[in-house]
């Protein structure tokens, strides 16, 4: 099936072909056609699965096919963390680009100010975090009287972060008439189905893939260590003797994130003594959430563009963020949940590609402090 046989406006067609997208992924196949209907939606999909233009597609239909003059946000889009806000919001540009729709980000870590001058340009989408998306709303910088669709993305990481109160607090301010769309890596988690009662009216629910399907094609493998140095000369090793176009190792730890990535750097500075084209290539960059959001942003550019090919970060990387060429992941640390560990390896073997991922393990491993 191609994405014209799903009966959406022309001007979103003309969109997918200049992404060169023609073709629906599976979740967008199913989705998409029963978001149409105006139905709530509970969906679960992988990450890397497609699923934002599976709801973001038919809600712009819909706001296309009922244009609206003169009123407030029409739709909001919540996300656990500020990269995935980033990466949704320019997902509806893309998707946007040929239409007068417009969107912005309202996320912590930017100038209260500079968002408020942002809302009063009345973009109709926002894509924001919960924590700075209430402080808006209830300061009524933001005012949701208008809202026609909220989407509720990474639920279930939104969960897992505490957010709870903070998500149920804004539905409790958007009009009881509008779609919502429930977005989960999982149908299993133990808060989904609560919050799912309580926002959610008779809603479709659909379920694509699993974590065995979705990582069929990422190549696992386990080595022991000794201790935590130990581990440092492994990950060093890995990363001088491995052919990858893009590696992300993961540690559990902000201080473990910044002593890793220094780390490494010497090592490869002093391989690389003496050759200076190879040392300018050959950056290490760490990510973590006390970072400030502008080093968070540059740092996930530079990734993206290959100025950086090795990150080491915490499990702020290990959700949803979509990078592509990212062929080999390194856990440093092992993972605090099965879960997370799925969510981890999960940044490789994307889009029909093969990775590999190589977990570090050693007879005692560290599991506090925050990502």
């Amino acid at each position: 099936m191609n994405f014209s046989e799903l009966g959406l406006h022309e001007r979103l067609l003309k969109a997918l072909d200049h992404l060169n997208l023609s073709r629906p992924t599976p979740i967008q196949d199913e989705l998409i056609p029963k978001a149409l209907l105006g139905r709530d939606m509970q969906a679960s999909a992988e990450t890397g699965s497609g699923k934002t233009a599976a709801y973001v597609l038919p809600i712009l239909h819909k706001m296309l096919e009922n244009p609206q003059s003169d009123t407030a946000t029409r739709v909001l889009i919540l996300l656990p963390t500020r990269e995935l806000a980033l990466q949704v919001e320019k997902h509806c540009r893309d998707l946007a680009s040929f239409t007068l729709i417009t969107s912005g980000v309202v996320v912590g870590g930017t100038p209260y100010g500079e968002q408020k001058a942002m809302i009063r340009k009345n973009p109709e989408i926002l894509v924001g975090t919960p924590g700075r998306i209430l402080e808006h709303v209830n300061k009524r910088s933001i005012v949701l009287d208008d809202l026609e669709f909220l989407v509720l993305d990474e639920a279930d990481r939104m969960l897992d972060m505490g957010f709870r109160d903070e998500v149920l607090a804004i539905v409790g301010a958007c009009p009881p008439k509008r779609q919502v769309f429930l977005l989960s890596a999982t149908l299993e988690h133990e808060g989904i189905g609560l919050i799912a009662a309580e926002v959610l009216s008779e809603p479709e629910i659909i379920s694509v893939g699993t974590h065995r399907s979705a990582h069929a094609s990422i190549q696992q493998q386990v080595i022991l260590a000794d201790d935590p140095a130990h581990k440092n000369q492994l990950v060093n090793w890995l990363l001088a003797n491995s052919e990858f176009e893009k590696a992300l190792v993961f540690t559990n730890t902000r201080e473990q994130t910044e002593i890793l990535c220094a780390f490494l750097q010497s090592q490869r500075d002093k391989r690389n003594a003496g050759k200076p084209e190879a040392a300018k290539k050959s950056k290490i960059g760490y990510l973590h959430g006390e970072m400030s959001q502008d080093d968070r942003k540059r740092l996930m550019h530079w990734f993206r563009t290959g100025v950086i090919r090795v990150l080491v970060s915490t499990d702020l990387a290990a959700r949803g963020l979509d990078v592509k060429g990212v062929d080999l992941v390194i856990n440093h640390s092992v993972a605090r949940s099965g879960d997370d560990h799925v969510h981890r390896i999960g940044r490789t073997g994307r889009a029909g590609e093969s990775g590999l991922a190589i977990t570090l393990v050693a007879p005692r491993n560290g599991t506090s402090s925050r990502a």
